[in-house]
């Protein structure tokens, strides 16, 4: 039996390969991924997924294990925003310069530590084409639908019509971020969900073009 261990990171990820024969285990090889610093996070977890894949081919284990990352749990007592994040290259995997196998890429995204929030800025098609114009109307069209489709899944997804003027846009997030951080304050103060109410899963406001 051959195993993979991964010790994963966004900077520096290590592996190692272990086998056993009868009662034995050996270390068949070992190494790590680090890429350039100065790549944005999407570029350096394109470069770990591709070499990682690499070493998979390579070494064809029978199974693989990964270190899970701990966080204490004062760790995000603040509120940290990504105005990216991984789940941007399940959509559009091209733009993110991610080539590598989507099977490991949902594998990535179930290890690592989840957003607590996820605020999608919606519109129609027509709308977020005439503001940006990076892609055919056609793949505009794709992404938006892929997007609502992903956050369906999330726990924590809210829609926000960005269609609007930008003040009630602006307002409504707010407002879900707001609520969020009141009930996860009053969850950790053990108050109570009456003294803060979560937030509904989906906050959709209708276009009203």
């Amino acid at each position: 039996m051959r195993v993979l261990g991964l010790d994963p990171g966004s900077r520096r990820t290590g592996w190692g390969v272990v086998e056993r024969r009868a009662r034995e285990l050996y270390c068949v090889a070992a190494g790590h991924v680090a890429p350039p610093a100065r790549l944005s996070l999407a570029e350096r977890l394109h470069a770990i997924v591709r070499e990682v894949d690499e070493v998979m081919e390579r070494f064809a284990p029978d199974h693989v294990v990964i270190e899970a990352a701990f966080h204490h749990a004062f760790a995000r007592s603040t509120l940290v925003l990504h105005d990216r994040h991984l789940v941007d290259a399940f959509v559009d995997p091209r733009r993110h310069r991610y080539g590598g196998p989507l099977w490991l890429l949902r594998l990535i995204w179930r290890l690592i530590h989840k957003p607590d929030l996820v605020i999608l800025l919606d519109a129609p098609p027509g709308v977020i084409q005439a503001r940006k114009q990076e892609v055919p109307f056609e793949e505009t069209a794709r992404q938006r639908e892929a997007y609502l489709s992903l956050i369906e899944t999330m726990k924590d997804g809210h829609v926000v019509d960005a269609a609007r003027p930008l003040e009630r846009v602006i307002s409504d997030v707010n407002d879900i971020i707001l609520r969020h951080l009141a009930a996860r304050i009053a969850r950790r103060s053990g108050l109570g969900a009456k003294f803060a109410p979560p937030a509904p899963r989906f906050d959709v406001f209708e276009s009203q073009n």
